[in-house]
């Protein structure tokens, strides 16, 4: 049972269609999550959202903090805009409600947010740097930047 300083799961929301994530990225994100997590994977379920795109939990077998489940959601592709938003919340308020993650489809045009200009980096940097910051120590101390890309580091648009 999760308290409010801790969660027991990883609630992740991608924005691509439920079956192209069941075909191409599922074997990816449980195969990271595993060598991310190691023991506290304990399992899995996806869902199609009401939009036909997929949501996915990540249950795991002791609680840890939500500090940390905000980073291990972004290592895992989260949509980067909601969890820094889940970031600021979880300062402000105690409590990140860590939920949503996404993948970009090749040749899907980018949409352009409404409280940015559309630069990941920018917003992420003037949004909230203390998560990239953390993520990049936590990536970094866990050895896993050489392994696979955080999409949202190297992303322009």
């Amino acid at each position: 049972m999760a308290t409010l300083y801790s969660t027991d799961r990883i609630l992740l929301d991608y924005d691509v269609p439920y079956e192209t994530f069941k075909e191409k990225y599922l074997p990816i994100i449980i195969n990271r999550a595993n060598e991310l997590l190691g023991n506290l994977f304990m399992d899995y379920g996806i869902s199609k959202s009401a939009s036909g795109n997929t949501h996915m939990v990540i249950r795991l077998r002791k609680e840890i903090t939500q500090f940390e489940a905000l980073i291990i959601a972004t290592l895992l592709g989260s949509d980067f805009k909601r969890e820094c938003f889940n970031w600021l919340r979880l300062f402000a308020f105690g409590d990140s409600d860590s939920l949503f993650a996404q993948f970009k489809e090749v040749g899907d045009t980018s949409k352009k947010s409404r409280c940015s200009d559309g630069n990941l980096r920018k917003f992420a940097m003037r949004t909230c740097p203390g998560l990239v910051i953390w993520v990049y120590k936590y990536a970094t101390l866990r050895n896993y930047l050489h392994k696979w890309v955080v999409p949202w580091l190297n992303q322009g648009t």
